[in-house]
């Protein structure tokens, strides 16, 4: 502790008169020591530990007799740790107890014996004692670290190989646990092969009492079952106090990738030799006086010796006197320069190149010379025949009528007479020294980096790719080019070998034109081909051509009378000239040209042609400069007129006008059929009119008239009575032929919808329409799957018996269950018909036979009604095998399961 320093001392005394005599000790220590001195009567009264200042030192007073040391030492260090403690003992006699609770604290006074002095002596002691002890304990961390961190293996074992401390490095290798646990010994580490050479060595360590360096074994995982690999020990003795053997320790180094790296360098130089030999040239070291130290076999035999008694001959001696005077002046010159020399010579036919190679020492000077002889005769050879070469190709290059160039660092460097051509420059001096892209169109100039960047650095060739050039004079060439990675005059360069194709695009422009129109075309006749309504699909075919040729505008006209067309779709017009314009006369000129004589008109505002006096009248109404009229025809007659046209341009083109001209042929048929479908409906409408008159009128008149002739028949005596008779029956015939027109026209329009019905009701419903005990029947209680119009089959079935079966006849129904069907059978003991009536009485086709009677309406509507219920009508014999005795008709229905 350093003199004439402050020293911070904390006083815990509960004894107020001993706590002002430490003080007056403190303030008489003198000899350089100055205490600044903060009391306390008890450790809860000291300041917090953790504070700044903290203490220097602390005095603690204690007493045998009313304090327990322990717990007040303990609870001291706790709260002030790291300081040093000096405890003033007063009272009693010596406790062993009492003093063995002191432990922890750096000197211990009686209170009756303290001197300023002693106190002095004392404070600086503990100070002193304390920072050595921390100094120490951070130089054992500090090695502590070093040891555990340390990439090689340190160990310590006691006498039986157990370990007693293995680093960090240690417990990974060699697979020990980290916290201790289980017993792990050496010799478990060692391999079983190296084990006995290991404990041979231990033995020798333990009887010389030395150390073993560089003790070469295998270690491995505890277990054998991990890694092994090669290390160096160094081992040396561990003895106790006594100077007894207590066990050994040691550094583990893992000497694996040295081993590997000796591996690898003996196996470099083996193949260096092998490489040296293999190639052709003569390779040689020499030292800087001209002796060789290594040449490979092409050297040995060029002086006829063996390869291994080459090395040591001066190279000087080995030569001519002049050719070993110009090398010996080449090695001076590489030992003084430090830089490489090549030099030729000749060897007969042969022309050699020699390069001398510098190899530089660990000062920096030469120390040896790298020599290399190539027979350079072929190359030589080779270069001039491909001088030769290149002259042929240039004048192909030359004479190619494709242009042709070569571009060297972004600029172009070569271009044949037709490469200059394209380019509409006078000579190649134009065009040389430019760059490339100059003369590329700008929207391609990303492309062309590209191929150029990738031409330049990665050396491969571009696919074939289509672009545009610009020539000098400004104007766009369409051009097909594909490039290839050279090597021009000893500089990367790229040769592009192009192909003017602008006629070939014009071509391809006009074969996409032609495609797209026929796809407008495709699509109007689908449109045309489809289901929409005429004047829907009108507007949808008007649309397309407007829009996909480009028009502005367009209207159909459709003709309505001999005399008149009514505008029926329009696009793009102005509402005044569709108001205006809503009907025209189509002999009026200029439509007669187009109604009458099937004639396209193309009418442009050209400056040499301008347009009539009407023409402009239209082309002023719909703010137009051209517009064409085309016929839309069907069988070489013309039904209307497609009218388009443009506001800004002024002319047509002759694929447009071809193209309309078949618009209009294709749909001419469509619109045709259109307009006779709309003839159909309208006639379709005033069928259904004459039929509602049909069904309420005449119908109404019919049940008058069959009222007043049963008042008539009622009044009517002889012969006058049965007129009458026969007028209510036809007055019913024809009540029940309107009925059954209606229920045909209802199986036309209604949805069907069946649901259940009670067969009991509806047959007894339909007896009550005619006379007591006309029909014979017993109710059975089945429900069926019918509508409201399965009445209409029961009056039927039994108005034909009675009109046919003459003035006796009986009729009967039966209804009989099969396997989930009720069998209604009609049964009339009339005269019956023949097999092939049987099969033609429900058909359509003898409603126009004279021979029919009137039978097969009602007939025909019954079978209709069965099919809508999914069930079978058929006509047979009352009594089988005896058509005179009677018709049977059955037919059936679905039975309704709850």
């Amino acid at each position: 502790m350093p003199m004439n320093e402050t020293v911070s001392v904390l006083l815990i005394e509960d004894d107020p008169g001993d706590a002002t005599l430490v003080r007056k000790m403190l303030g008489e220590c003198g000899c350089g020591l100055h205490a600044q001195v903060t009391w306390c009567a008890c450790l809860e009264e000291a300041p917090d530990g953790c504070g700044d200042p903290r203490p220097d030192v602390i005095l603690l007073g204690l007493n045998r007799k009313t304090h327990r040391a322990g717990a007040v030492v303990m609870g001291v260090r706790a709260r002030f740790s790291g300081i040093p403690l000096i405890v003033l003992i007063a009272g009693g006699p010596e406790n062993g107890a009492f003093e063995q609770g002191l432990e922890g604290a750096q000197d211990c006074l009686a209170k009756g014996e303290v001197t300023p002095p002693l106190l002095q002596r004392s404070i600086r002691y503990a100070i002193d004692r304390n920072a050595a002890e921390k100094l120490l304990h951070r130089s054992r961390e500090h090695y502590r670290s070093l040891v555990e961190h340390t990439g090689d293996i340190i160990f310590r074992c006691d006498p039986a190989g157990e370990f007693l401390f293995l680093n960090t490095s240690g417990r990974a290798a060699l697979a020990c646990p980290a916290d201790g646990s289980g017993s792990a010994r050496i010799f478990h580490s060692i391999h079983p092969d190296d084990c006995e050479a290991f404990a041979a060595t231990l033995l020798r360590i333990e009887e010389s009492g030395g150390t073993i360096h560089n003790f070469e074994c295998r270690m491995q995982a505890q277990g054998g079952e991990g890694r092994t690999f090669p290390v160096l020990l160094n081992l040396s003795l561990l003895r106790d106090d006594n100077g007894d053997y207590c066990g050994f320790e040691g550094i583990a180094r893992d000497v694996t990738d040295i081993q590997q790296t000796s591996a690898a360098i003996l196996d470099c130089n083996a193949i260096l030799r092998v490489f040296m030999n293999a190639i052709k040239e003569k390779a040689f070291l020499l030292d800087t006086k001209g002796t060789i130290l290594a040449a490979n076999e092409a050297l040995s035999r060029t002086f006829s010796l063996a390869s291994d008694t080459i090395a040591g001959n001066s190279m000087y001696s080995l030569l001519p006197q002049d050719a070993a005077g110009q090398v010996r002046a080449y090695v001076e010159q590489v030992v003084d320069t430090g830089n490489s020399v090549s030099f030729e010579e000749k060897d007969g036919k042969k022309e050699l190149v020699q390069t001398l190679h510098p190899v530089f020492g660990s000062e920096g000077g030469v120390e040896y010379i790298a020599a290399v002889a190539v027979d350079v005769t072929e190359r030589t050879q080779f270069e001039a025949a491909l001088r030769e070469s290149e002259e042929r190709y240039r004048s192909l290059v030359e004479l190619h009528p494709e242009p042709i160039y070569v571009h060297c660092e972004g600029k172009i460097v070569y271009a044949n007479p037709a490469g200059v051509a394209i380019l509409g420059a006078g000579k190649a001096e134009d065009i040389l020294d430019r760059y490339a892209l100059d003369f590329i169109h700008r929207d391609y100039r990303a492309v062309a980096w590209e191929r150029m960047r990738k031409g330049y650095l990665d050396r491969t060739a571009f696919p074939v790719t289509k672009e545009k050039f610009v020539r000098v004079d400004g104007k766009v060439v369409d051009v097909e080019l594909r490039t290839l990675p050279i090597i021009f005059e000893g500089k990367r360069a790229t040769i592009a070998i192009c192909r003017d194709i602008t006629s070939q695009k014009k071509a391809e422009k006009e074969i996409f034109s032609q495609h797209r129109h026929l796809s407008i075309i495709n699509q109007i006749i689908r449109v045309a081909n489809s289901s929409l309504i005429l004047d829907e699909m009108l507007e949808i075919i008007l649309t397309i051509t407007v829009d996909l040729l480009d028009f502005d505008f367009g209207w159909v006209y459709l003709k309505h009378t001999d005399k008149r067309a009514r505008l029926v779709a329009h696009h793009g017009v102005p509402e005044s000239f569709v108001e205006e314009n809503a009907t025209l006369v189509i002999r009026d000129y200029p439509y007669n040209v187009i109604f009458f004589a099937g004639q396209p008109r193309f009418v442009e505002n050209l400056p040499d042609n301008p347009p009539g006096m009407f023409d402009c009248r239209i082309l002023e109404a719909v703010d137009a400069l051209s517009y064409a009229g085309i016929p839309l025809i069907a069988d070489s007659v013309v039904v209307g007129a497609l009218y388009v046209g443009r506001k800004e341009q002024v002319e047509l083109s002759e694929r447009e006008k071809t193209v309309l001209e078949s618009v209009g042929k294709e749909i001419g048929g469509t619109i045709l059929r259109g307009m006779l479908q709309e003839q159909l409906e309208d006639a379709y409408g005033e069928m259904n009119v004459y039929l509602d008159i049909i069904e309420n009128d005449i119908n109404r008149a019919a049940t008058e008239l069959s009222g007043l002739s049963e008042v008539i028949s009622g009044m009517l005596l002889g012969n006058a009575e049965r007129y009458g008779q026969k007028l209510r029956t036809t007055s019913w015939q024809i009540s029940q032929i309107i009925t059954n027109v209606s229920v045909l026209r209802r199986l036309q329009t209604d949805p069907e919808s069946l649901e259940p019905i009670d067969l009991d009701s509806v047959i007894q419903a339909e007896m009550a329409k005619f006379p007591p005990d006309t029909v014979d029947f017993e109710p059975c209680g089945f429900t069926v799957i019918a509508d409201g119009m399965l009445a209409c089959v029961f009056t039927n079935l039994i108005d034909n018996s009675l009109r046919h079966g003459g003035p006796d006849v009986q009729i009967s129904i039966t209804l009989e269950e099969r396997e989930g069907l009720i069998i209604i059978s009609v049964e009339d003991t009339g005269p019956g018909i023949s097999d092939e009536e049987k099969h033609a009485i429900f058909d359509l086709s003898r409603l126009q036979s004279p021979k029919a009677g009137g039978r097969n309406l009602g007939l025909y509507v019954c079978r209709l009604l069965i099919d809508r219920y999914c069930g079978s009508i058929w006509a047979e014999d009352r009594v089988s095998g005896k058509s005179s005795e009677g018709l049977a008709i059955k037919f059936t229905l679905a039975r309704f399961e709850e």
